[in-house]
């Protein structure tokens, strides 16, 4: 006689069939953003460079990120 528990089992979720299908994302930029156009700075004492500020996520259209990092997009929050 066994005194333990029936336990059952229930198999692993198959990816290809439980994913959904809308889950490609539109391409997106992650755009720097600078303090000056001189897109330069000092470097500060931790080490971060005092122009850059933070990255934003941009979308990127029709094109493929690759194409505003060759082409040097970047936001500036010099007036």
């Amino acid at each position: 006689m066994c005194i333990l528990p029936h336990l059952g089992h229930q198999g692993c979720p198959d990816p290809e069939v439980d994913t959904p299908i809308s889950t490609v994302s539109p391409p997106m930029y992650e755009c720097p953003v600078y303090r000056t156009s001189d897109r330069r700075g000092q470097l500060s004492t931790l080490g971060h460079c005092t122009n850059y500020v933070f990255d934003i996520t941009l979308s990127s259209g029709s094109e493929h990120p690759h194409t505003w990092v060759m082409r040097g997009v970047a936001a500036l929050l010099q007036p």
